[in-house]
């Protein structure tokens, strides 16, 4: 990344949120472009937000990780 610009052809890895998993292929390494990301909350608690991030280019990960709750 120089500045603000994203320029990798991978997304740098994601870890798991509070209460939650994102799926292992993202977890342990990194993403290609248009690779996707998929949390699951575990146990009773609910997702809030986005189920999926996208890894874009120029930009690295859409959105925003989830929450469980």
């Amino acid at each position: 990344m120089i500045g603000n610009v994203f320029l990798s052809s991978e997304c740098p890895t994601l870890t798991n949120i509070i209460g939650g998993t994102v799926n292992e292929e993202v977890r342990t390494s990194s993403t290609a472009l248009n690779g996707v990301a998929t949390y699951e909350c575990t146990g009773d608690l609910e997702l809030v937000g986005a189920s999926q991030r996208t890894c874009v280019s120029g930009t690295g990960w859409s959105g925003i990780a989830p929450e469980c709750r």
